[in-house]
């Protein structure tokens, strides 16, 4: 590279071959010595005028009044003083510090002891800082003491160990604690006292209101009910294993009060006394029958059946027991429609050709099937959903809506709007990350489809292929990644990764609608080597030949001598059953003339001791052809002249 500028010297004396393209190594001619010296002190020029600076300069103690230092190290080991100087970068680095111009500002003028705006806080000899207006704490305050002559404004969460406060607290919102509230003297709450083990409200009414649960937890004691400190009634929870409500004075009965219109009535009312019964507003008393009857001429019975090993309770619309609508089967809970259970639900009637479970719901509601794993009807983890405003057939797991089918039969799967394509039906598979389509045999993964951010993908199990065709096979790619066109095994050369075979017709196309490059070379990715290019007339087989590419560019070597070495001779292929006669070379004999000619090398086998065949490109010998016709006609010439 031509040294155009000090930077670009190298400090090897004996790299030092030109300066600014102008030749100083051995032998060149003396002006050049002349015309280096004036380039030499050109470049100095530049310099001394601030025109060329130097690159990363180590300066030892100077001293540098109204420059610029630009990307100098300074005082490496001695101090170097700057007096009037202007720095120029973006930042200033010390040491392991790196210093910009924002930092510098910071600095600039504090006052210790003293905040001011966008400036650095500097503690005075006392150690105190004033002028602060509001502190934000993103972690912890630890402080032995705090005074504080304002007020204090927490958005977040406070916890404070001992809190002191010799006045008065006024909470204008609320004050949440996730420990607990001690006060030996009480605490007052507008009417509300609680002191020791005792609640007490002077007057009125109390009133809880939560938006969650309310909880009474006891520990081991009971729930007591009093009335002017009488006894009423106890809710004993601690027995271990039964939940008693005892109603403490005689023929006090327990009663579920409430008001139908303008009247207040009696819902239901447990008597308490030895003999008594449960007893509705309805009339409807349970006591020790076995059924359960009303008045009409055609009663609808539950019918409770204790028959030795026929326990089972049975709904019926008459009579006749033998004609079971539903049936309650006291041996594993199963349960019965229009038959006996062996399950847990069978539905189904012998008698009947068809069996329908079925589900209505409003036209812009919903019919669903939820399966649980919880003791509450809501805590479902799948379910069936059919939409009826939609039409729409939901899929869920994991309380997840997993697959959908709508109106026009397409079906999604990790998504609620399937595609939809005027005469087709879709599948549709959508997900956050990688949608996947898994195809097995025998539970056995033999491929997948894949779909990620930016590709579609088909992929083979380990050892496996990919084919593709039209009623037969027509393109694969193998276990070892070739692509195979009109092969199902790879044909000569097998680590080539592209063959294609043509059947009276050409094996590869390749066409573009334009003069230009339509096949190019490259090795492992690096610059271009070669290529195909193409014309509305002709085809042109070319390799890199530009200047830049080469060095050590010599036109004066001997090419009439090596020319002679060559070995023309006229052969056939052994594969040729014609035994046509041709024109060339033997490649092994090529090699030592014109080595880049040829590719491979001598008796060579691959791993299983199949040949691997030398080649030779025959343009490589053009240049000693064209050198060897100008050495004889320099000859041709001497000898006429």
């Amino acid at each position: 590279m031509a040294k155009t500028k000090i930077s670009q010297y190298d400090a090897t004396a004996a790299n030092n071959t030109d300066i600014d393209s102008i030749s100083i190594a051995e032998g060149m001619a003396p002006s050049n010595v002349n015309n280096a010296i004036r380039e030499l002190m050109a470049h100095l020029k530049d310099m001394d005028a601030g025109t060329q600076a130097l690159t990363s300069p180590q300066l030892t103690s100077v001293d540098i009044n109204g420059g610029t230092i630009d990307g100098a190290v300074i005082g490496a080991n001695s101090a170097a003083a700057i007096t009037g100087t202007t720095i120029t970068g973006t930042s200033l680095v010390i040491g392991s510090a790196n210093i910009n111009e924002n930092d510098f500002e910071s600095i600039d003028g504090i006052t210790a002891g003293t905040v001011a705006a966008s400036k650095a806080v500097i503690v005075d000899a006392n150690k105190d800082v004033t002028g602060f207006r509001n502190v934000t704490l993103t972690g912890e305050l630890d402080a032995g003491s705090l005074d504080v002559s304002g007020d204090i404004d927490v958005d977040g969460v406070t916890n404070l160990d001992v809190v002191d406060i010799d006045g008065a607290v006024d909470m204008a919102s609320t004050l949440g604690v996730t420990g607990k509230i001690t006060a030996d003297a009480g605490i007052d709450i507008d009417n509300i006292n609680i002191d020791g083990t005792t609640i007490a409200l002077s007057s009125g009414d109390l009133t809880v209101d939560v938006a969650g649960d309310i909880i009474f937890d006891a520990d081991g004691g009971d729930f007591l009910f009093r009335d002017n400190a009488n006894n009423e009634m106890t809710i004993k929870v601690n027995d271990g294993s039964n939940i008693d409500f005892t109603s403490h004075n005689a023929d006090h009965d327990i009663r579920f009060r409430g008001v139908d219109g303008s009247s207040t009535i009696t819902a239901l009312t447990l008597d308490m006394s030895d003999a008594g019964a449960a007893t509705f507003n309805s009339g409807a008393t349970f006591g020790g029958s076995g059924r359960f009857d009303n008045s009409a001429s055609t009663p609808v019975r539950l019918h409770i059946n204790n028959s030795g090993s026929n326990d089972y309770a049975s709904i019926y619309a008459d009579t006749a027991s033998a004609y079971k609508n539903l049936i309650l089967n006291q041996s594993g809970g199963n349960v019965g429609i229009g038959t006996t259970p062996d399950q847990l639900l069978t539905v189904g009637n012998t008698s009947t050709q068809y069996t329908r479970l079925q589900f209505y719901a409003a036209t812009n509601g919903a019919s669903t099937i939820h399966f649980g794993d919880g003791s509450s009807a809501a805590a479902y983890r799948g379910y069936i959903n059919y939409a009826h405003d939609s039409d729409s057939l939901q899929f869920a797991t994991s309380a997840t809506e997993r697959m959908r089918i709508n109106s026009s039969g397409n079906v999604g799967i990790g998504t609620a709007s399937p595609n939809t394509y005027s005469g087709q039906t879709a599948l549709t598979i959508n997900s956050t990350g990688v949608a996947r389509l898994d195809l097995d045999i025998s539970d056995t993964l033999e491929g997948y489809l894949i779909s990620e951010s930016g590709y579609v993908g088909l992929f083979a199990k380990s050892g496996g292929s990919v084919r593709f065709g039209n009623a037969s096979e027509r393109a694969r790619i193998d276990s070892s990644g070739r692509m195979l066109v009109g092969l199902t095994s790879a044909s000569g050369d097998a680590s080539a990764k592209l063959q294609a075979r043509g059947t009276g017709a050409s094996a590869a196309v390749f066409d573009r609608t334009t003069d230009g490059v339509v096949v190019g070379f490259k090795r492992n990715g690096g610059n271009d080597v070669g290529n195909i290019s193409i014309t509305s007339s002709n085809t042109a087989y070319n390799t890199s030949s530009d200047y830049r590419l080469k060095e050590n560019v010599d036109y004066s070597w001997d090419a009439t001598t090596r020319l002679k070495q060559l070995k023309p001779a006229r052969f056939n292929f052994i594969v040729d059953d014609t035994n046509t006669l041709v024109d060339g070379f033997l490649a092994h004999e090529v090699s030592s003339i014109v080595p880049e000619a040829i590719t491979g090398a001598k008796d060579a086998v691959d791993a299983d001791g199949n040949p691997e065949y030398q080649g030779i490109d025959q343009s490589k010998l053009v240049p000693l052809l064209v050198k060897t016709i100008q050495e004889l006609e320099a000859r041709i010439t001497t000898l006429e002249g």
